[in-house]
């Protein structure tokens, strides 16, 4: 069954020209494109010609619409300083030249933008004026949809802000705290969608910050916030479990909530699975998120994010050059499956193209074991964890391109996972199927880094064995050499960040895991006591007492701790 919105994000053709090392992919760095703090001309026009290559493949496989960041470079607001100014007047002239290609090209264009774009003239502004941030949005939406009437809508984004590293003309502020203000915010811009015939598509994606911080799987909070709203062009953009884009999460049963129309999200290139630098198919997760969704009369589309998403330093292009086959061929079938019914392992064989396809499936289910039995613990990841509004990511110490391996990461692993012998034997069996894939791909010349692969996933379970085995002296020592070699035999790769101790207090971790963690969405007496204002000061006192205990990437990318405890 066809559906009307079928979305992909189009970051791919503007990172691309990005010189930094290591990438926030999260959306287009605008900063990191220009020449002394002016748009360059030069780079926008490489840009352009990616865009054009990356629209045509989309568009041929199926996907009749493009996400493109964002609304605040096409914002001049009266109070900007002249410079800014002009800026934003050069990226609107670059901006609609995307627009027009994709419309031309038949694709339904839509804006990104944070709730709300921020800057030192927007908090002045404010301020002396006392208007609040929805005058502002409405004033920005008449102006784009009057100024640009190709697209067809805009997709807001209200429950995070930029991450501590960006650093730009705008950087984004959660401004809409509690579900009662984004249902007044919706109900106050939606009118200004109606009257131009365009769509907002409202993203219920939180970090856990503040009252509205657990949207994505909250029921109450979801009823609240979409409370008497009814419109054709009002679309609730959700991710398709209750945490960010992880394996082992079941559909989100606010699908069912509602008669909104319904868009799910869906990631391809895997942000804390390797980024698409070795096979992490998504076919078979995706297929069944789609047999329950496909009956659901509320449901009318996807939004797929082939490049967005994450910090790493893998640097790879989806359907451009030094792009990852992996990528493409989740890309691929997810719009196969979702757009024409098709079974994951034929559209797979179809993106593959080869001879041998029975071959190819095995390599297939062999990388999606050692994704969900070795990268992820599946004894642990199985279960659901809550802590304070935000849900457990279900996997912990490997996180984007950093795995840890602390006191806490340890205990947290041994505590909630009463299994982990079988998790061992998991692992070791995840290895022996990369043995196989290794065979597979000389027999069908796969683009498969066999070595990278191996290797990365033999520290994990070196990692693993540490976890539950126990902390020696011989195998610490094994772990930091086998780390040394793999450095020296891959200048891309994972970091490791260990700090572990031969003793630790598993009483002490017992007590601040009951007190800290439920088992259950339902709040408890005690995170009602605990995530109050006062002792949330204790709790984060705490974790910078417990600093060393966390991954080192936590005060330099992403929100920070204390957003979890708002």
């Amino acid at each position: 069954m066809k559906r009307d919105f079928l979305i992909i994000d189009s970051l791919t053709p503007f990172i691309k020209e990005s010189k930094e090392k290591f990438i926030n992919w999260s959306k287009i760095p605008y900063y990191l494109l220009e020449k002394k703090g002016e748009v360059n001309d030069k780079i926008f026009k490489r840009i352009f010609k990616n865009y054009k290559v990356f629209i045509k493949k989309v568009k041929k496989m199926g996907y009749n619409s493009v996400s493109l960041d964002d609304l605040a470079h096409l914002t001049i607001f009266k109070f900007y300083p002249e410079k800014l100014k002009n800026k934003i007047k050069d990226y609107r002239k670059k901006i609609n030249l995307f627009i027009k290609y994709a419309v031309q090209k038949e694709m339904k264009v839509f804006i990104n933008s944070d709730i709300m774009f921020y800057n030192r003239y927007i908090k002045r502004f404010i301020m002396l004026k006392k208007n609040s941030i929805n005058i502002l949005f409405d004033y920005a939406v008449k102006k784009v949809l009057k100024k640009f009437n190709k697209i067809s809508g805009i997709i807001v984004r209200i429950g995070e802000s930029d991450g501590i590293d960006v650093n730009c003309d705008f950087k984004s502020r959660m401004l809409v705290k509690s579900p009662l203000l984004a249902n007044k915010f919706i109900k106050e811009i939606l009118p200004v969608f109606e009257e131009n015939k365009k769509y907002l598509i409202f993203r219920t994606w939180t970090t856990g910050a503040y009252k509205i911080g657990d949207l994505m799987w909250n029921r109450k909070t979801f009823n609240k916030t979409f409370k008497n709203i009814n419109s054709d062009y009002f679309i609730i953009s959700m991710k398709y479990g209750n945490a960010d884009f992880f394996r082992y999460l079941e559909l989100n049963p606010l699908f069912n909530e509602t008669k909104i129309k319904k868009i799910v999200e869906l990631q391809t290139r895997r942000e804390y699975e390797g980024f698409g630098e070795y096979p992490s198919f998504t076919g078979y997760d995706y297929y069944e998120y789609y047999k329950k969704l496909k009956d659901n009369s509320s449901f009318c589309g996807i939004y797929v994010w082939c490049q967005t998403g994450g910090w790493s330093s893998f640097k790879n292009f989806t359907f451009l050059k030094d792009s990852s086959f992996w990528n493409e061929l989740n890309t691929f079938t997810v719009i196969k499956i979702f757009n024409e019914d098709r079974d994951p392992e034929d559209a797979a064989c179809e993106y593959f193209k080869g001879k041998n396809k029975k071959l190819f499936k095995k390599f297939l289910r062999h990388s999606g074991y050692a994704v969900k039995n070795l990268l992820y613990d599946p004894f642990f990841s199985k279960n659901e964890y809550y802590f304070n509004k935000l849900r457990i990511p279900p996997l912990i110490h490997i996180f984007w391109q950093n795995c840890t391996l602390t006191n806490l990461t340890v205990m947290l692993y041994r505590i909630l996972n009463g299994k982990g012998k079988l998790s061992l034997k998991k692992g070791y069996k995840s290895l022996l199927k990369l043995k196989e894939m290794k065979a597979i791909s000389k027999k069908l010349n796969l683009p498969y880094n066999y070595k990278f692969h191996f290797d990365t996933f033999k520290i994990f379970y070196m990692i693993r064995k540490i976890i539950y085995r126990g902390y020696t002296i011989k195998n610490i020592n094994k772990l930091y050499e086998k780390i040394k070699e793999y450095k020296k035999n891959h200048k891309t790769r994972y970091y490791f960040y260990i700090n572990i101790k031969h003793r630790i207090g598993k009483m002490f971790y017992k007590i601040i895991f009951r007190l800290l963690i439920r088992k259950r969405k339902k709040y408890r007496i005690i995170d009602k006591m605990l995530f109050n204002p006062f002792f949330s000061k204790i709790l984060l006192l705490f974790y910078f007492l417990m600093r060393k205990n966390f991954p080192e990437f936590t005060d330099t990318q992403a929100m920070p701790f204390s957003t979890f405890l708002k």
